[in-house]
């Protein structure tokens, strides 16, 4: 697999432009990476929200592990015992007046032992009626109920029908909630099928902002629930949408992490061209990578299947030792399928092919890769931002 990447990967000079951001699009968390203690938004080229977010141990338990086996993949994993809890915490503070969707697979690996209320996601502050909360009703029908959908002035709790508890102790459930206030209703879907149309009254759908960030998988009283594939959209998302991401498949993604460094007065940025030739799927032989830096720069890419480690060393690293001018410099990408160098023409970017071989086994498929840029006009060293790769239909 990782031969067949290399073997296609040759750099070359094109013009392309950036893909204008997306205004709907906010959080997808596909927790892919089975490993370190960040989490690429793959929405983030949206504008809207930052491009990662960072899993904490709550509790004291900060060596805890924090990855579970996915639906497929890896997974946000709950903790093993009551109190112990990891989360994925998003400085992303939703305020939107207007339609919204959340969607998530879910998964329990332990019945719960006593009364209790799960809180799967949570967002803002302050009371309930205004911090948005998704959780399971354990003590009742054991159904998913959302508090803070709207107004401060809304119902305090919005219940849906269907048993979710009951099935996710053996398996994983996808659930979606869209919040539409075209037709003043919130639409419930249960593994892609339409479970619950619930009526929002004369309330219309708000995510309310707080001083408190965007918390998933914060079960305070019972945390042992295993989530993936998250996703948070400002629009109404449609049921031909829904029913896609119920699928248990890989889903094909990239999206720029980590912080790119250059001096004032420079920018340097490594980006897809999706835009204009889809996403890494299978077969999309006009898959490429596009990096932009100041012209006359020479570039080393790196591409590699870890953003944790390069080779035998941990990342993140400091490149300080490489070079006094980048100190501070943050590299978070292996080299272990290629080491490409290069050239940035009068243009001022440069595209990399990295087309996608028509071959079913590649889905799930992870690449990694950054760019170290030398430039003699200015004489320094620059860094570009990480960029992650997963392929899949």
């Amino acid at each position: 697999m990782i031969r067949i990447l290399t073997t296609l990967v040759v750099a070359t000079l094109f013009a392309a432009t950036l893909e204008p951001a997306g205004a709907q699009d906010v959080l997808y968390y596909k927790f892919d990476a089975g490993g370190g203690r960040k989490v690429v938004n793959y929405y983030g080229h949206s504008g809207i929200a930052p491009l990662e977010a960072r899993l904490v141990s709550q509790n004291g338990y900060a060596n805890s592990t924090l990855w579970a086996t996915g639906n497929p993949g890896s997974a946000l994993k709950g903790s093993e015992t009551v109190g112990r809890d990891v989360t994925l915490v998003s400085d992303c503070y939703p305020q939107h007046a207007g339609s919204f969707t959340i969607a998530f697979a879910f998964k329990n690996r332990r019945v719960m032992t006593r009364p209790s209320r799960p809180e799967l996601v949570t967002a803002g502050g302050g009371s309930n009626l205004n911090r948005f909360i998704c959780f399971i009703n354990s003590q009742a029908n054991n159904n998913l109920g959302f508090e803070g959908w709207a107004s401060v002035s809304s119902p305090a709790t919005l219940q849906t029908t269907p048993d979710v508890l009951t099935p996710h102790y053996s398996r994983w459930v996808h659930v979606a909630a869209v919040f539409d206030n075209a037709t003043r209703s919130v639409r419930y879907y249960v593994d892609g099928q339409l479970a619950d149309t619930l009526s929002m009254g004369n309330y219309t759908a708000r995510l309310q902002a707080g001083e408190n960030p965007l918390r998933i998988g914060f079960g305070a009283r019972d945390g042992s629930v295993d989530i993936d594939e998250f996703r948070l959209l400002y629009r109404a998302a449609t049921a031909s949408e829904v029913q896609a991401w119920a699928q248990p498949s890989h889903f094909a993604a990239d999206g720029r992490y980590g912080t790119a460094c250059y001096p004032r007065g420079r920018s340097v940025l490594l980006e897809s061209n999706r835009a204009q030739a889809g996403l890494p799927t299978p077969g999309n032989g006009r898959y490429a990578l596009k990096l932009y830096g100041p012209v006359g720069s020479t570039f080393q890419l790196a591409l590699g299947t870890s953003r944790t480690r390069l080779f035998s060393l941990p990342l993140p690293l400091d490149l300080a030792f490489v070079h006094p001018a980048l100190s501070g410099c943050v590299w978070e990408a292996d080299a272990d399928i290629a080491l490409l160098p290069g050239a940035i023409g009068a243009t001022g970017e440069v595209t990399v092919p990295l087309p996608i071989p028509n071959v079913a086994a590649l889905a799930g498929f992870r690449l990694y890769s950054q760019a170290l840029l030398t430039n003699t006009a200015i004489n320094t060293m620059m860094t570009s931002n990480g960029f992650s790769v997963i392929v899949g239909r």
